[in-house]
């Protein structure tokens, strides 16, 4: 895709509001990160001209164009061998969802562990959400300095759940 998009000299911004979907998507696909979805490689297809390539491309299990059939998305990544402590918090946590909590926050400063108390309180819980589960690490102190936009995180999190995002946008 990046090689028909720069021997077109279409900016990934422009690629991006051709096909409606997100630059930060679309860098992700580039980049190996997240695989296409059939939607994204047939309007690609079609924009640069591939004619097919870009179709042929997606994996068989992901062909599927109408947002239907069972989707589980599986995004929590391996959490920390030496994750230690916090049993309190672990059992309170547990506790909540088991008293049917949908959202729960954690919070607290930058480098206390948050995020490797989410993953692993996220797989102790995995089992009691057999339709899968989402993830996103919002980057917010990373040395990159850059943070996740919370465009992206929806539109990663409605394709993940087999949704075109535009769709939803364009039907209301």
């Amino acid at each position: 895709m990046r090689r028909l998009r720069t021997e077109q000299r279409l900016s990934l911004s422009k690629l991006a509001e051709l096909v409606f979907y997100s630059k930060g998507y679309l860098s992700k696909v580039e980049n190996g990160e997240k695989p296409p979805t059939l939607d994204l490689a047939t309007q690609c297809d079609e924009v640069l001209g591939a004619g097919g390539n870009l179709v042929r491309l997606v994996p068989q299990g992901r062909r599927r164009s109408d947002g239907g059939g069972s989707v589980r998305p599986a995004q929590l990544p391996a959490g920390r061998r030496d994750f230690t402590g916090r049993g309190e918090q672990v059992r309170q946590l547990e506790t909540y969802v088991s008293n049917g909590a949908g959202v729960v926050v954690v919070s607290g400063l930058p480098g206390v562990g948050k995020t490797a108390f989410a993953l692993h309180c996220g797989h102790r819980l995995r089992r009691r959400f057999p339709d899968g589960n989402l993830f996103v690490d919002l980057r917010g102190y990373d040395p990159s300095g850059e943070p996740v936009q919370p465009t992206d995180v929806l539109d990663d999190f409605l394709r993940a759940l087999g949704i075109n995002p535009y769709l939803i946008f364009t039907e209301a």
